[in-house]
């Protein structure tokens, strides 16, 4: 059977953007180019259809998802639809989630060679946390979130001279042990569509959660990071750790 590469990746990429990738190590890893030779690539696979109807309606009258965000600005966000295929190569397999700068899809790389790519990831710690008895993560979770977050901020302050900021549990998310929760994340699009409304430029659906998956926790979103080197202003860490004055 031929393998299928799943991976996730933004509709819209916050600016700056910088040159690192997360790895299963919940550190980060400067990209180095590839110089890609597209006479030795595969003959690639066939985009999977997706059912054309069978998902509830919303209300177009009624906010969803990013629309909720009070800074949200459909203009800024990239229309993505569940079935399209970016770039000749990557097919959207469906809406894991959204933030204030953007929304996040599973992709399938229809091609079949090796390539850098960021991982698909699991859900946040916040997320977690909703679905443990009494919201409480166990020491030994906290001691190994603890120990991968450290390593990432070393690598990003002493290496790549990246001040984080926003560090807060949306923001690191678990790794996938497990890749069948990929493929049954996949199906269920085709088995059950996500309900979804339709407005004349966009589409906006719901997002469908991954099943649970305990791999290694990885810190995440560099949309609120600034260069370590230049003078700072603003707001750059969440408002739950603000001195009360800033605020």
């Amino acid at each position: 059977m031929k393998e299928r590469r799943l991976l996730g990746f933004r509709a819209v990429f916050p600016t700056p953007s910088f040159p690192y990738s997360t790895t299963t190590h919940s550190a980060f890893r400067r990209i180095l180019p590839i110089k890609r030779d597209m006479a030795h690539l595969r003959s690639p696979s066939k985009p999977r259809v997706f059912p054309s109807s069978g998902w509830d309606i919303i209300d177009p009258c009624i906010p969803i998802e990013e629309e909720s965000i009070p800074t949200y600005r459909p203009e800024k966000f990239c229309p993505v639809y569940i079935g399209e295929v970016f770039n000749h190569r990557y097919q959207v397999l469906g809406k894991l989630g959204y933030g204030s700068t953007a929304t996040v899809w599973l992709g399938r790389d229809l091609f079949d060679y090796t390539c850098l790519v960021h991982p698909p990831l699991g859900i946040s710690l916040d997320q977690l946390t909703q679905l443990l008895p009494g919201g409480v993560m166990s020491s030994a979770m906290v001691r190994t979130t603890i120990r991968n977050v450290l390593a990432a901020l070393d690598f990003l302050h002493t290496e790549a001279h990246v001040i984080r900021t926003d560090l807060q549990p949306n923001n690191i998310l678990l790794g996938i042990k497990d890749n069948s929760v990929l493929s049954k994340f996949e199906q269920a699009e085709v088995d059950m569509p996500v309900p979804r409304k339709t407005l004349e430029n966009r589409t906006t659906y719901f997002s469908r959660p991954l099943s649970v998956s305990y791999g290694t926790p990885v810190l995440c979103d560099l949309g609120e990071a600034r260069l370590g080197t230049n003078n700072q202003k603003g707001d750059i860490m969440p408002d739950i750790y603000r001195a009360p004055e800033v605020i």
